[in-house]
């Protein structure tokens, strides 16, 4: 079969049609289409050559449209194609979908020596649902469920329960329950105590502040691990005072410093975009203090730099009210 490579750089006009027309919402993403432009696959993120090419080889051996996957699985559903339109759903920022369609996958084929990765792609999924805005909200037992899919698995996969531990720390924090990561954060660690694995035992230490915040219940010595776990230098650079500080508003804990810190690297910041975004987490620091009309102030200050910024712009009219 010939194949034609197209590069589309998202940050051009061509690149951002090109990304809206597939649903490709991250970068790198990759498609492939037959010569009447119909989808046949896509897929978001880069591991490694051997990876791509698999995901490559797959999709040529398939060569349905999407469309057409969609009529063949309505009219006789197999574990194959609901894996197939979970994975697209993902990459199409419809989280709620894709869970619904790899928990089919799984439950279509039980034994399906995929099964581990494709519960990692549920638990990654439920984790992006129950961050995004929803009506109703995602439920949170549908998250915790395929947490304890991967964490209760019959041999455990250490690497799988720190990702569990990582993830379900985002999510806790961004549903306001910290107290859900406490239980996977003890299993991370029992699980890697004695793990000869370098990289796992680099990702396990990035757990140590979380580690002594929700399970040791030690703030400063969660804040003293956060400071520790970051780039040296970072006191004076506007990217790591912004990392210390947002770190704290996350989870709510040593904020006073943490405005000081962030105001530091307002002023240090000197591209536009560098200085907005350190500006936001000193206005959200502001609005934790109840002075909502400074933060709106802040906010205005980083459009100023920043007008096109959808992102700023619902700030303020978090803050404003308007």
């Amino acid at each position: 079969m010939n194949m034609v490579y197209c590069n589309l750089d998202v940050d051009t006009d061509d690149g951002t049609a090109a990304a809206e027309r597939v649903n490709i919402v991250f970068t790198p993403g990759f498609v492939v289409m037959n010569p009447a432009a119909e989808m046949i696959d896509a897929w978001i993120g880069y591991r490694d050559p051997d990876d791509w090419v698999a995901k490559l080889n797959a999709a040529l051996a398939d060569p349905t449209t999407v469309d057409e996957k969609r009529a063949r699985f309505a009219a006789d559903p197999s574990a194959r194609d609901a894996a197939f339109l979970g994975r697209l759903a993902y990459g199409g920022g419809d989280y709620v979908t894709a869970v619904d369609h790899l928990t089919q996958a799984r439950q279509l084929e039980p034994d399906d020596p995929a099964g581990p990765e494709i519960d990692q792609q549920i638990f990654r999924a439920a984790c992006r649902a129950a961050m995004a805005e929803h009506d109703p909200p995602f439920p949170v037992a549908r998250l915790t469920a395929a947490a304890d899919a991967i964490v209760d698995a019959t041999p455990p996969d250490p690497a799988g329960v720190v990702e569990v531990a990582q993830r379900m720390a985002g999510a806790a924090v961004h549903l306001g329950s910290p107290e859900l990561v406490t239980s996977y954060l003890e299993r991370a660690f029992a699980l890697t105590a004695d793990t000869a694995d370098s990289n796992l035992a680099s990702r396990r230490d990035r757990l140590l502040p979380l580690h002594a915040l929700y399970v040791e219940h030690d703030e400063a010595r969660a804040v003293e691990l956060r400071k520790q776990s970051l780039d040296e230098g970072w006191e004076s650079d506007p990217g790591g005072l912004n990392s210390f500080a947002w770190w704290c508003f996350e989870h709510r804990v040593n904020l006073a410093e943490a405005e000081q810190l962030a105001r530091k690297g307002m002023e240090l910041a000197e591209s536009s975009s560098s200085r907005a975004n350190v500006i936001d987490t000193v206005a959200q620091l502001v609005a934790l203090r109840g002075e909502r009309e400074e933060a709106a102030e802040l906010i205005r200050q980083a459009l100023e730099l920043e007008p096109d910024n959808s992102y700023l712009q619902a700030q303020l009219e978090k803050f404003t009210g308007e």
